[in-house]
């Protein structure tokens, strides 16, 4: 019987690469679309999502909605987070010094990706308060991210944290931005605890429109 794929579009990405090869994906050059096109078996198709920290879009199925509404400001900066059927979406508040005005900046992860980050704090127990270095080397083990480890084996967590866009934020600020606002894990800029067995999720969604002029 033959086996079911699917294809991502994606460029190179060095991070990501040794362990989307691991998970069966093979690549080739798409000359039109000037860009490297990836194939996955279907039964990957979690764990590549938690990979990319995206969902994989599929024709047909609006995994979000576009717009949201939010009421005014809270505060100086800080987080609003929504949650979608397959993503969350963190919402940052700027203000500028100079201006005063509040800028709103949209990040989303895949509840794929969080999920993998919950099982890997489920492997220590409760009590457990885990430095940077401890649970963010645990995570690059788990999502197969290998270029943070030294040729001895070792692993290099200011490369981690150096790299900022492409790693850190995706698989350890955000996941974990996410499961502190779910209530489940105690997060500080010294150690993370898990304080919750428990990892619940939205069922029910509805529409709400965001118009940036709402926010001032």
């Amino acid at each position: 019987m033959n086996e079911l794929y699917f294809k991502v579009e994606k460029d190179y990405d060095r991070t990501r690469f040794d362990e989307m090869i691991r998970l069966g994906g093979y690549e080739i050059w798409d000359r039109e679309l000037k860009r490297y096109v990836w194939f996955f078996p279907m039964k990957e198709m979690k764990r590549v999502e938690a990979l990319l920290t995206t969902p994989l879009e599929i024709e047909g199925f609006d995994y979000k909605t576009e717009k949201m509404n939010i009421e005014g400001w809270k505060g100086k900066s800080g987080f609003d987070i929504i949650e979608f059927p397959k993503i969350f979406q963190l919402v940052e508040y700027r203000k500028s010094k100079t201006t005063g005005k509040v800028n709103s900046i949209k990040h989303s992860v895949s509840k794929e990706t969080v999920l993998q980050v919950w099982e890997v704090l489920k492997d220590y127990p409760q009590t457990k308060m885990l430095k940077f270095e401890t649970l963010s080397e645990a995570i690059c083990k788990s999502f197969g991210l290998m270029r943070f480890f030294r040729q001895t084996g070792t692993y290099d967590k200011q490369k981690f944290f150096g790299s900022r866009a492409e790693a850190y934020f995706p698989f350890y600020y955000y996941p974990l931005k996410v499961l502190e606002y779910k209530g489940v894990i105690q997060y500080t800029s010294k150690y993370t605890r898990r304080i919750n067995d428990e990892l619940e999720f939205q069922t029910e969604f509805k529409e709400v429109i965001y118009e940036s002029g709402d926010v001032k």
